[in-house]
């Protein structure tokens, strides 16, 4: 049984403890029946390169497949029959509007976040804030993990918390919070990652 950072996000503890192979394709699948874009949510996954993770933001349509995904993560598969993707765990509509959420969208960046990112090391668990067109602000709540190829980490989705080959923030993260140093859980952490897709 690993102990639990008590800062750790509710989603996130969830996430690891989903068993992937029991996951509830029923509840997952009527979740993605009510979901529509525009809609906020906080959808957890669980990744073989990235681990578990969650991600929380607005949901939005695939311009190429005409699915539903979030932050640039599928949501479902593609094609007549879709259902749930198999990354995904666990899928929260959000019924509130952006005023009333506690996660509305922040409009400055805080002046900690240089020494932050400096201090990362490889399985920290972290909660990082991204702005991105076109998905708007979204967060990621997971591991930090080194991209030796890049020279950077990522967390889940697949996005980059440092500059490539610089240990500054991306331009994309607006908020980071160590939420567990890797040396204070007991969770597993991935493998380090050393063949990274360029993106697109």
């Amino acid at each position: 049984m690993n102990a639990v950072p008590s800062d750790m996000p509710a989603a996130l503890v969830n996430a690891f403890d989903i068993d992937s192979r029991k996951r509830d394709v029923r509840r997952l699948t009527a979740a993605l029946a009510e979901a529509e874009a525009g809609m906020h949510a906080a959808a957890s996954f669980r990744s073989a390169v990235l681990g578990p993770h969650v991600l929380t933001g607005a949901i939005s349509v695939s311009e190429a497949t005409g699915s539903l995904m979030m932050a640039g993560q599928p949501l479902e598969t593609s094609g007549t029959r879709r259902g749930p993707v198999p990354e995904l765990l666990a899928l929260a509509l959000e019924t509130r509007t952006a005023d009333e959420r506690i996660d509305a969208p922040t409009t400055s960046v805080p002046q900690d976040l240089p020494e932050t990112v400096s201090g990362l090391q490889h399985g920290d668990l972290v909660e990082a804030r991204f702005e991105q067109t076109p998905y708007g602000q979204f967060s990621v709540a997971g591991f930090a993990l080194w991209a030796p190829a890049g020279q950077a980490f990522v967390v889940g989705g697949g996005w980059f918390v440092t500059q490539r080959h610089r240990r500054i923030h991306a331009d994309r993260l607006i908020a980071l919070t160590i939420v567990s140093p890797a040396g204070r859980h007991e969770y597993r952490i991935p493998e380090p990652i050393h063949r990274w897709p360029e993106p697109e």
